[in-house]
């Protein structure tokens, strides 16, 4: 693991950071990091994930951050319960790309569990690579149980495939339209 703020955590912040080449993911959050703030960072060819959160991580801001070339997802949010899974969270103005090697699908964002109230406003998710290298195939994938995710003014640029999928069996979701490819 590269920066790993863990149990019981509150209103850290964690800026101008460099993480990489880790064996799991660059940023992980565990056990109630609550109310922190993540700007301006660097987190790229981990072995996982760029950014990882989970059990009750909820109410934090990600800020400007740039996420590339993670084995499988830029920003992963791990599958849990509803009591436990990292809701209420904020991404604006980061940067996505690159994520997900050859054999195996990649993802800008991926969001499992009963992840409830996230906001996805104002990033950039792309895939720049090409042919079989370009493995980002979804920018933003919402599994079935994630509930009221609100994307927003995001950019979808280069190989990413499908730039929403949204899987989620809620109404909840507001999902604009993608803007670019």
């Amino acid at each position: 693991l590269g920066i790993h703020l863990g149990t019981g955590a509150l209103y850290g912040l964690v800026r101008s950071n460099r993480v990489h080449d880790n064996g799991q993911d660059g940023l992980f959050l565990c056990w109630r990091v609550q109310h922190a703030r993540y700007e301006d960072n660097r987190s790229w060819n981990n072995g996982q994930d760029g950014i990882s959160l989970g059990h009750k991580d909820t109410d934090n801001t990600f800020v400007r951050n740039v996420v590339t070339g993670n084995a499988r997802a830029g920003i992963y949010f791990r599958d849990e319960r509803e009591r436990n899974a990292a809701s209420r969270n904020v991404f604006r103005e980061n940067k996505i790309a690159d994520n997900g090697r050859p054999g195996g699908p990649g993802y800008g964002v991926r969001i499992e569990g009963e992840t409830k109230n996230l906001t996805f406003a104002s990033n950039t998710i792309r895939d720049t690579r090409q042919g079989p290298q370009a493995t980002q195939t979804v920018g933003i994938y919402i599994g079935p149980k994630a509930d009221f995710v609100v994307c927003e003014q995001n950019l979808f640029e280069g190989g990413t495939q499908q730039a929403i999928v949204n899987e989620s069996r809620s109404d909840h979701n507001r999902v604009q339209q993608p803007t670019g490819q």
